[in-house]
């Protein structure tokens, strides 16, 4: 049964981060939103069919959307938890507000706490710290949780993120750097290898099988990317901007389109898990499927 939905809502952003998908040409797409009307008819086609537990909206910037808010409201009634990947340079008090009224739990992308690394590799710093004061100000920092990418470029400052986290309550995800480009793992020192996974280790020296820390060694020693079992898209459908409809926002093996029968799209998902585990490779290098 499929658990969790996601949604590109948008394919446009207000940043051009160096490491972005998108801007780095590896999706190439055209700057589009998703049309509302047709995944509101999608969406309670499919909650008819497949009650959900969750639903993972994101971008682009998915705050750009001008219907955002009205979308988050009506799917508040049918799905019990609402996350939003963000960027966090677009909130205001005014959107945090509804946020919080309806339960959204937010992800944010923070790699530095200083202006400089930010900057240079995703802009408007300042905006995103005034938009975390605003978080910390209205007590929400429990649903809210920091991703952090680390790339050789920002190691010396992981701790610095660590202690914010902590200081104001905020949860934290340390994510390895999936990239090929001047930030990827493989032109990094053995001492800067060596430094990152001590920081997972300790960092996540509670979390049942470490699987951070296993899941970072696992990607700088082996360069095989054979899924042999998905369990992200086990429970999950993907809608594109465009309407199409994969099994996993990184794997773009199609199931459908938004329009089509929502028996079709599950029997094609289900048929995708019982046939196509093994035929694809992975793009990314630090997924949990991998290992």
């Amino acid at each position: 049964m499929i658990d969790q939905l996601g949604v590109i809502l948008t394919t446009k952003c207000n940043l051009k981060c160096k490491y972005c998908y998108y801007n780095s040409g590896i999706y190439p797409t055209q700057k589009m939103n998703m049309d509302f009307s047709k995944f509101i008819s999608f969406f309670d086609r499919l909650t008819k069919k497949n009650p959900l537990g969750q639903i993972l909206i994101t971008g682009g910037e998915p705050i750009i959307v001008n219907y955002l808010l009205d979308l988050i409201q009506y799917v508040s009634s049918k799905v019990p938890r609402i996350m939003l990947l963000t960027n966090g340079t677009l909130i205001t008090k005014e959107i945090l507000t509804e946020f919080i009224k309806y339960n959204v739990k937010l992800e944010i992308s923070l790699d530095s706490v200083k202006k400089d690394y930010s900057d240079h590799f995703r802009g408007k710093h300042e905006e995103l710290l005034k938009a975390l004061k605003l978080i910390i100000n209205d007590n929400y920092t429990q649903d809210v949780t920091l991703n952090t990418t680390i790339s050789p470029g920002n190691i010396n400052e992981i701790k610095d993120i660590i202690d914010y986290s902590k200081k104001y309550g905020f949860n934290l995800n340390l994510n390895l750097m999936d990239s090929d480009d001047s930030l990827s793992w493989d032109k990094a020192s053995l001492d800067e290898k060596n430094k990152m996974l001590k920081i997972l280790q300790d960092y996540y020296a509670d979390e049942k099988n470490q699987y951070h820390y296993k899941l970072a060694k696992f990607t700088l020693s082996n360069t095989n990317r054979g899924v042999s079992k998905c369990l992200f898209s086990e429970r999950s459908l993907i809608v594109d901007t465009d309407g199409k409809i994969y099994t996993c926002f990184h794997n773009k093996k199609v199931l459908g389109e938004i329009n089509d029968e929502i028996d079709e799209i599950l029997e094609n998902h289900s048929m995708f898990q019982e046939k196509c585990q093994n035929q694809f490779n992975c793009y990314r290098t630090a997924c949990y499927s991998l290992f």
